[in-house]
């Protein structure tokens, strides 16, 4: 299914306002506001872009730029994009009765929206006073005369409720916000968006279950709130450039790739203590609800843990990571009741007898047939899987100051190690095929040293990797997407080196065939860059600029083709800079000071203005554009051997005799 054109009466921001946007090529239409009706027109076309440009697979319909001016209202297009599909019922009339917002929620409300699926076109929309005027074949559905239509395509996710709608940028000044029916039907990937999916992460990954009761349900929300977004992506990271090293296709993370890994675990102790000390008052017990009463008696698990490990040197967690995820497993054991408080093998000294003595408790549940065994059983395996892949890495260990139980102890995972693919193997089978991880709930990835520009682009192509999986990180979700996906970027290029920009149309298309496998996946973008827009035909690009502070259409039969085209002739053409030119306006300025230097030389011949003419040679060699540069040399030397005895021949020839020995003095 692939939009086709698009009616915003009235954005929430009221800076567009009846503007229709056509996503397609070979499809024109337009509406005309008219003493209250709205008319549908369309303009024959002949097939401009055929199917199957972008990709041949089939797998993406058609990609979109967005570009113009700032404040021309490319973000506000895709926010309506991206939350106005629902196309509710509109108030037929407004009495006297209602208030001004509910008249504005009623004009918000008003949308059209035009669909190509199958070779039909289809027309939803919610208007009253709607008239269509085309000479095509147009399917239309008027949810005013029949609002049992749309209760039957929300209920049944057919036609437009179909796409799963998901928002991309890099940008920290955009919204989070996350939609789901079963599937996802809108997501915000973004920044500030990242804690949600992260909450929702930790807490999926460990079993929420009335019958582990006593502190162990606490945990979940405990973890959620204090693992940090930074160890969350770590995750993604690796799972991501799993799926590259997999491949064996040549990535733009190629290099990422060779950088070695540090991995570590956080103890749960350090968690334990901010959460009791953040939350409640042991001096207000006896004033708590039974809310905190429960937090108290994490606070007695706690303690009882403590006094398990007590005889465990403190060392000896310094020297093995591992030791503090085996100790994080039997906290959960005491806290879901699953370990006897007075239990008589509680006398271990050291990681072998604390193994042995958690495999014995897991023995027991089985043997009892204790309904959570199995959940303790699988943790136990789970990290003697990372175990043993990492059990010859090389360790180090970093003490942090003033705090001997905050210490950083790491293996050293070697890229070029064979430990390193298996690894992110198990990262995969944690993250994708096991439905709760011990292991991702404490693990700390590290070593990626990224510059701003790659971990931008890292961000960018994990969260869109890790979107077809997102039941696997929300409980709540039975299936991640629909068979439709649109994906809205916004500031496409944000962040990243002009040479990734040109790679970066033809790399989306590649991971998105991958991410999107046997979906139907439509692509609208906007951007600042003209590399980038080199490789988007004209036609599929729509040109925005600010007129009487509203967001205004630039009809592209204005506009040169983009396609293949030098990026300085798109910098003038596509972002409206033809009045400004393609220099900073800093440089302009210097550069005319320059200039008015030069011309006020001419006819003098003070000794101070040699001096000066010294000082405007350097200015002058400091201009990059060759043509520029050239002809201001060639009035500075003007002004330097003017002299009436001489014609101009001669002049010309003296300066560039002058010019020639400069050079080569430079040279040597």
């Amino acid at each position: 299914m692939e939009l086709i054109f698009f009616y915003v009466n009235l954005s929430s921001t009221k800076f567009i306002e009846k503007q229709g946007f056509n996503f397609s090529p070979n499809y024109f239409f337009e509406v005309d506001y008219n003493n209250g009706k709205y008319i549908l027109y369309q303009e024959n076309k002949e097939e401009i872009i055929p199917e199957g440009f972008f990709d041949e697979s089939g797998c993406i319909s058609n990609i979109t730029a967005i570009v113009g001016e700032n404040g021309s209202g490319k973000t506000t297009l895709l926010e309506c994009l991206q939350s106005g599909f629902h196309l509710k019922k509109a108030k037929n009339k407004i009495g006297l009765g209602y208030h001004d917002y509910e008249q504005e929620k009623y004009e918000n409300n008003k949308q059209i929206a035009i669909y190509k699926e199958d070779d039909k076109l289809v027309c939803y929309h919610n208007i009253d006073n709607f008239i269509i005027d085309v000479n095509i074949e147009l399917k239309c559905v008027d949810f005013c005369k029949n609002p049992q239509e749309l209760t039957k395509i929300l209920n049944e996710n057919i036609e437009f409720r179909n796409i799963s709608k998901i928002s991309l940028t890099n940008s920290m000044y955009s919204k989070d916000g996350l939609s789901t029916h079963d599937r996802i039907d809108s997501i915000s990937l973004n920044p500030n968006s990242l804690d949600i999916i992260k909450n929702s992460f930790y807490k999926t990954k460990i079993r929420l279950n009335n019958s582990l009761y006593g502190g162990f349900y606490e945990i979940s929300f405990m973890l959620s709130k204090y693992r940090t977004k930074t160890e969350f992506q770590q995750i993604l990271d690796v799972l991501y450039l799993n799926q590259i090293n997999n491949s064996k296709e040549k990535s733009i993370f190629d290099n990422v790739l060779k950088h070695d890994l540090t991995i570590s675990f956080q103890r749960i102790d350090l968690y334990l203590e901010k959460w009791l000390e953040e939350k409640y008052e042991i001096s207000n017990k006896n004033s708590m609800d039974n809310k905190d009463k429960e937090k108290v008696t994490l606070n007695e698990y706690y303690e009882i843990w403590k006094k398990c490990i007590s005889k465990i040197k403190k060392e000896s967690f310094k020297n093995d990571i591992f030791l503090v995820i085996y100790s994080n497993l039997l906290f959960e054991l005491i806290a879901s009741n699953r370990v006897k408080q007075y239990d008589d093998r509680w006398n271990y000294n050291n990681k072998d007898e604390l193994v042995n003595y958690i495999e014995s408790v897991i023995y027991e549940l089985a043997k009892n047939k204790d309904s959570n065994h199995q959940y303790f059983l699988d943790a136990f395996k789970e990290i003697q899987k990372y175990e043993n892949c990492l059990k010859k890495c090389s360790m180090t260990t970093c003490l942090l100051p003033n705090d001997d139980l905050a210490y950083v102890s790491y293996k050293i995972l070697k890229h070029d190690n064979k430990a390193y693919n298996n690894f992110m193997n198990l990262i995969k089978v944690s993250m994708l095929q096991k439905r709760h991880s011990f292991v991702l709930r404490y693990i700390n990835i590290g070593g990626l040293k990224l510059s701003s520009g790659e971990r931008a682009l890292l961000n960018f192509f994990s969260w869109l990797n890790i979107t077809p999986y997102f039941k696997k990180i929300n409980e709540y979700i039975e299936e991640s997407l629909f068979d439709n996906v649109l994906l809205l970027i916004d500031e496409i290029d944000l962040y990243c080196h002009p040479s990734w920009q040109q790679k970066m149309i033809e790399y989306l298309i590649q991971e998105i065939k991958i991410f999107f496998k046997g979906k139907k996946v439509q692509i609208i973008f906007t951007t600042h860059s003209p590399i980038i827009l080199s490789d988007i035909p004209k036609s599929n690009i729509i040109y925005l600029r600010q007129k009487n502070m509203k967001c205004s259409i630039d009809d592209n039969i204005n506009h040169t083709e983009t396609f293949g085209t030098n990026i300085y002739k798109l910098f003038n053409d596509a972002f409206f800079l033809e009045e400004q030119g393609q220099v900073g306006e800093f440089a302009k300025r210097k550069i005319q000071n320059t200039i008015n230097k030069i011309l006020s030389l001419w006819n003098r011949e003070s000794e101070a203005d040699f001096i000066q003419i010294k000082q405007l040679e350097k200015e002058v060699l400091m201009i990059g554009e060759p043509i520029i540069r050239e002809r201001l040399f060639t009035m500075l030397y003007k002004s330097k051997y003017y002299d009436n005895d001489l014609d101009l021949k001669e002049r010309r020839i003296k300066m560039y005799k002058e010019k020639i020995k400069q050079l080569e003095e430079e040279m040597l």
